[in-house]
């Protein structure tokens, strides 16, 4: 599994060796699973926040079945007995 803190650290090492060699000033990743596993970084956040308001915590098989569709829809299904309206 890749850790975000090495993309992140090769990235701004990437950054600097090439800004003055090919004027690339920024690079921007979307890092929704295509290119790491986001999913225990993904969980433990959710999870922090639902422990955090009194909510039971999901476990990482939750989070695989259920990541895909939106923060919003993650949380309506980590919260089924709570309207999302509340969270906008």
């Amino acid at each position: 599994m890749i850790k975000l803190s090495n993309i992140l650290n090769k990235n701004l090492m990437l950054k600097k060796s090439t800004m003055n060699k090919n004027k690339i000033s920024l690079v921007i990743f979307d890092l929704d699973g295509t290119l790491i596993d986001s999913t225990s970084e993904i969980a433990f956040v959710v999870n922090s926040a639902l422990k955090k308001n009194g909510f039971s915590e999901r476990s990482k098989e939750f989070y695989i079945k259920n990541i895909g569709s939106g923060i919003a829809d993650l949380l309506e299904k980590s919260l089924p007995d709570v309207n999302i309206d509340y969270f906008e």
